[in-house]
């Protein structure tokens, strides 16, 4: 009994060895592709947000201009004001 349990504990670790071996194997061949999958993904992912970021900046600054350009009023003798009020954009009439 005593020779037969050696047997099978010797056969289970041999198991155990082989199979450690094919992991630390396919880690080696593998783990190169994950880091490059990675690396673009990443890069991927940062270049989407850069181009949301610049869009979300690009549409407000057109926006704000579009909105705001009755906002400053050219006077004749080239000095500008501020048309706090915004009469002709807002409808306003006077009195």
């Amino acid at each position: 009994m005593d020779d037969e349990l050696k047997n099978k504990l010797n056969e289970f670790l041999g198991t155990m060895i082989d199979g450690m071996e094919k992991a630390g194997e396919f880690a080696v061949d593998q783990i190169p592709d994950v880091v490059q999958q990675a690396l673009t993904w990443f890069a991927v992912s940062s270049g989407v947000g850069f181009g949301f970021g610049l869009l979300v900046i690009i549409a407000s600054a057109i926006l704000t201009r579009w909105t705001t350009k009755d906002f400053w009023v050219k006077n004749k003798d080239g000095s500008v004001k501020v048309n706090l009020l915004m009469k002709e954009r807002l409808s306003l009439s006077e009195g």
